[in-house]
């Protein structure tokens, strides 16, 4: 096919679910860091999606944005876990749509689980600031002991309320669709992976983790409005252990211990699932920001 061609196919509508995006240019999420400490968007933020919706994409996922305070991944965060935030969401929403009115414009939520900073979390009246919670408590070997602790049911209860509510008051703000992050190693990756959650209640199940997401979350948002989580088809983390030993000379997790998600993992467990929960697209990724970056953002020498 010549690139004219290719162009051509680029540049054609796509209807995806409920919705048709004007083409099929995607202006990925790539968090800025430029929101308030609270979690609310700043003129600088508003500006930059202002220049980003210039681009006239087909979609566009606002960065991540976290579900709750002790999930916090990185200063300057947006945030969308009370009604306080949803008129800056809405703010974004606006601008984008008065630069580019066919543009698709979604939100991603997430938390951060054993990848949030526990060292900025403590301006949080609930938070200490010192630990971060994970569904079983495991942590990469160069964490130091301490930092993550394994959540209780109840908490486990809130996070995932947190993340059906977040996608309400998306849905209150204006966004054609919401993103929930399943991927890079956070907090709903954690839960449906097999190495990080060990737990044997109800939420070590992976079936029960997905289609509590969607029941819930469409108890906010309703039954027509378009869910697309981010997903990850392979952590990566044998890589991990194998480079571990290579270069440190210490072994990883014993091989008889789970392994992760693999691909394999991934199209007979995981896939069946998030497709009997009918979600309106999947945006399929790899890595673990904790563990495989590098399959996250390759670089030159990755092979």
């Amino acid at each position: 096919m010549t690139f004219e061609k290719q162009l051509e196919v680029l540049l054609k509508p796509l209807k995806i679910g409920p919705l048709t995006a004007s083409n099929r240019l995607i202006a990925a999420p790539m968090v800025k860091c430029f929101a308030s400490p609270e979690g609310y968007p700043t003129e600088r933020v508003i500006a930059h999606y202002k220049r980003l919706a210039m681009g006239e994409w087909g979609i566009l996922v606002v960065e991540a944005t976290r579900v709750h305070p002790s999930g916090s991944q990185f200063r300057g965060m947006l945030s969308l876990y009370s009604d306080k935030h949803v008129m800056g969401h809405a703010e974004i929403v606006d601008i984008v749509k008065e630069v580019s009115p066919e543009t698709l414009v979604g939100v991603q939520i997430v938390h951060g689980g054993h990848a949030a900073r526990w060292s900025i979390t403590d301006w949080m009246p609930d938070r200490d600031g010192t630990v971060c919670m994970s569904p079983s408590g495991i942590v990469p070997s160069f964490f130091r002991p301490g930092r993550v602790r394994a959540m209780s049911s109840k908490e486990c209860d809130e996070i995932m309320e947190a993340h059906a509510l977040a996608a309400g008051y998306a849905k209150d703000a204006g966004y054609d669709y919401v993103m929930p992050h399943f991927t890079h190693g956070f907090w709903l990756q954690e839960m449906i992976s097999p190495y990080w959650n060990r737990r044997t209640d109800r939420w070590g199940d992976p079936r029960y983790v997905i289609t509590e997401f969607f029941d819930r979350t469409r108890n906010y948002v309703g039954k027509g409005y378009p869910i697309c989580p981010r997903v990850c088809a392979d952590e990566g983390l044998y890589r991990y252990e194998a480079e571990k030993l290579l270069y440190t000379g210490h072994k990883g997790p014993d091989p008889i211990e789970p392994r992760g998600i693999t691909l394999d993992y991934w199209l007979k467990t995981l896939l069946p699932i998030f497709e009997e929960c009918n979600p309106a697209w999947m945006s399929v990724t790899v890595g673990d920001v904790v563990v495989t970056c590098d399959y996250l953002i390759p670089p030159v020498y990755h092979s």
